[in-house]
């Protein structure tokens, strides 16, 4: 399931679910983005790390 389906199962949870459960579900939604940007932040640092270190051993510096 993508993105797009957690987000979907999420609205649709908080539409179903009244009270604190479905505000819970109205927040699930940032809490996956919030994990979703820092994955993509920590492979972008780790891909930058890695191509500057090819660059220096092929460099030979």
């Amino acid at each position: 399931m993508g993105l797009k389906g957690l987000l979907a199962v999420a609205a649709s949870a908080a539409a179903v679910v009244p009270g604190a459960g479905g505000l819970a579900a109205l927040a699930l939604p940032g809490v996956i983005l919030t994990l979703a940007g820092l994955h993509s932040l920590f492979t972008a640092m780790t891909l930058d790390w890695w191509v500057d270190r090819m660059a220096r051993t092929q460099g030979g510096g």
